[in-house]
C-alpha cells in the first residue's frame, strides 16, 4: 500500500467513525445533563426571555406600522443569557453535537431523561415524592419520544407528553382519599350543606392539580373560604328558623327569642289545681321568666369564663345552670298536672331555640353580619359539656376539619392576579413565539386563565368527586378493556 493509499483509507476510516452514533451511554449522560440545567436555566433565564419577548413584540408591532427597520434593530438575547447553565456546559464541552442521539431508541430514552428534570419542581413529600415525580417526567417523555418516532408529529409527542401525567396520577391514586374516615364523613356532610374545598387536600388528581396551578393555590382557598362565608350564613339562618338569606343581625335573633318566649307565656299561665297546692313553686306566677332569666346568666357567666378562664366565673355560671335545670323540672311537674303535656316538648323546642340564637350571637363578626365558622366551632362542646346540634354542628365540624376554608371572609384577600403574573405571561409568551411564531404569542395569555380554572377546581362536579365513592382499578381497566372492544 502506498502513500497515497494509506492516505485514502485513514480519511476513509476517520469518515466512518465520524458517521457511526455514539454510544447509548454517552447521549444518556448528555442528555441527563441538559435536563438538568433546564431547570435553573427556568429561572436563571426568564429576564432574557422577559426582554426577548418585549423586543420581539416592539419589532412586530413596528413591522405592522411599516417600520421593517426598526424590527430588524431590535436586539434579542442569545442562549448565553436564555440558557446560561447549558451554554456553559457547551463551553465546557459536556455537551457535544457530535453526541446528540441519531437512532431511534437514542432519541426516545434522550427524551425521557431530558424531560425527567423539569418535573422535580412539582411539590412532592419528602425524597419518595421526588423520585416519584422524576419517574413521572421520565414517564412522559418517553411517551413524548414514542410517539415522535411512530407518527413524526411533534404535535402528537407534546400531547402524549402532556396525557402521560395524568393517566400515571390516575393509576397511582386510584380515586384515593387523603382524609381520615372520621374527616371523610364530615366533609360529605359539609358538601351536602354547599361548602366548598381544593381538591388538592381531599383528592389530588394530575387534572385537578394543574388546574389549581394555574389558579394559583392560595387564590383558590381565598375563592373557597369566600363561597364559605355564605354557607356559614345560610346554615346559621337555618338553624334558627331563618330563610336562606335573612341578614342575621341582634335584632333578627331577639325576634327569634321573642317569638320562641311565647312558651314560657304559657308557663305563666298554668292554672292551679287542687292536687298541686301544697307545691312551693305552684304559687309563683312568674316561673318562665324566672327560667329564662336564669338561663340567660347561666349563658352571660360562660361568656365571661370563655374570655377569661377564672374558677369563680365558671362557678357562678353553674350555679345559675342548677337553678335552671330546677325551675324546668318544677314546670314540667306543674304542667302535667294541669294537663299540659305538650307544653313540655314546646318548652324543650324553645330552649334549643334559644340557645342556637345565643350560640350564633356569640359568633357574630362585629359590623359584617357574617357568622365566624370558627367561633361555632368552638362551641362543639361548651364547659358544660353539651353539644352543638343540627345545622351549626355542620358548621362547627368543617370549621374543626378544615380550618383554613372556614376562615372568616373578612380576613381573607379578595382573589385575584397574581403580581408575578406580568412575568410568567412574558415567559410564556416568548417560549411561544419560539415554538410557534406569532401565533405562540397567545400563551402569554395563559397566566389569566387563573379565574376560569378557580371556578372550575370549586364548580359542583369536581366537588362532588371528593366524596365519591372510587371504583376499584380493576374495576376501571375492565371498563376501559370493554369499550374499546366495542369501537
Amino acid at each position: 500500500m502506498n502513500e497515497n493509499e494509506e492516505f485514502e483509507f485513514r480519511l476513509r476510516m476517520e469518515k466512518e467513525a465520524q458517521s457511526a452514533p455514539p454510544s447509548t451511554a454517552r447521549v444518556a449522560l448528555q442528555s441527563a445533563a441538559k435536563g438538568a440545567a433546564s431547570v435553573p436555566d427556568l429561572f436563571l433565564g426568564a429576564p432574557a426571555q422577559a426582554f426577548n419577548l418585549g423586543s420581539a413584540g416592539i419589532g412586530y408591532a413596528a413591522g405592522e406600522l411599516g417600520r421593517p427597520d426598526i424590527t430588524a434593530q431590535m436586539p434579542i438575547a442569545g442562549p448565553a443569557f436564555t440558557q446560561p447553565v447549558r451554554s456553559g456546559l457547551e463551553a465546557a464541552g459536556a455537551i457535544r453535537p457530535e453526541f446528540e442521539p441519531q437512532t431511534a431508541g437514542q432519541r426516545i430514552l434522550g427524551r425521557a431523561l431530558e424531560t425527567a428534570p423539569s418535573f422535580a419542581l412539582s411539590p412532592a413529600q419528602g425524597v419518595k415524592g421526588l423520585v416519584g415525580n422524576l419517574a413521572t417526567g421520565a414517564a412522559s417523555g418517553l411517551a413524548s419520544g414514542l410517539t415522535k418516532e411512530a407518527t413524526g408529529s411533534e404535535l402528537a409527542a407534546g400531547v402524549a407528553g402532556m396525557l402521560t401525567p395524568f393517566a400515571v396520577q390516575r393509576l397511582v391514586t386510584a380515586g384515593k382519599s387523603k382524609l381520615e374516615p372520621v374527616a371523610g364523613d364530615t366533609l360529605k356532610e359539609a358538601r351536602q350543606a354547599g361548602y366548598v374545598v381544593p381538591p388538592s387536600i381531599v383528592k389530588p388528581t394530575t387534572g385537578t392539580n394543574v388546574m389549581e396551578r394555574i389558579a394559583g393555590k392560595a387564590s383558590v382557598s381565598q375563592e373557597a373560604s369566600m363561597r364559605n362565608q355564605q354557607v356559614t350564613n345560610n346554615l346559621a339562618a337555618k338553624a334558627i328558623g331563618l330563610p336562606e338569606g335573612t341578614p342575621i343581625t341582634k335584632d333578627t335573633l331577639q325576634a327569634v327569642r321573642d317569638k320562641a318566649g311565647q312558651v314560657y307565656q304559657k308557663i305563666d299561665e298554668l292554672a292551679p289545681t287542687i292536687e298541686m297546692e301544697w307545691f312551693p313553686r305552684f304559687h309563683e306566677r312568674n316561673l318562665g321568666e324566672q327560667l329564662k332569666q336564669a338561663r340567660a346568666d347561666a349563658t352571660a357567666w360562660y361568656k365571661s369564663y370563655a374570655a377569661k378562664p377564672m374558677p369563680s366565673f365558671l362557678k357562678k355560671a353553674q350555679q345559675y345552670d342548677a337553678l335552671a335545670d330546677s325551675l324546668e323540672s318544677d314546670i314540667e311537674r306543674i304542667a302535667k298536672a294541669s294537663g299540659q303535656p305538650n307544653l313540655l316538648s314546646e318548652l324543650k323546642e324553645a330552649r334549643i331555640l334559644y340557645a342556637k340564637t345565643y350560640d350564633i350571637e356569640r359568633a357574630l363578626i362585629p359590623g359584617t353580619g357574617n357568622v365566624s365558622a370558627s367561633a361555632i366551632g368552638n362551641l362543639l362542646k361548651t364547659a358544660k359539656g353539651k353539644k352543638v346540634t343540627g345545622e351549626l354542628e355542620v358548621i362547627g365540624k368543617f370549621a374543626k376539619a378544615f380550618p383554613r376554608e372556614a376562615r372568616e371572609s373578612v380576613s381573607v384577600p379578595s382573589p385575584s392576579i397574581s403580581g408575578t403574573d406580568a412575568l410568567s405571561s412574558a415567559i410564556l409568551g416568548m417560549e411561544g413565539y419560539g415554538m410557534a411564531g406569532r401565533t405562540g404569542i397567545l400563551a402569554a395569555g395563559l397566566p389569566y386563565l387563573r379565574v376560569p380554572a378557580r371556578s372550575a377546581v370549586l364548580s359542583k362536579p369536581i366537588q362532588n368527586r371528593l366524596i365519591a365513592q372510587p371504583k376499584p382499578l380493576g374495576d376501571v381497566a375492565l371498563q376501559s378493556l370493554l369499550a374499546g372492544q366495542q369501537r
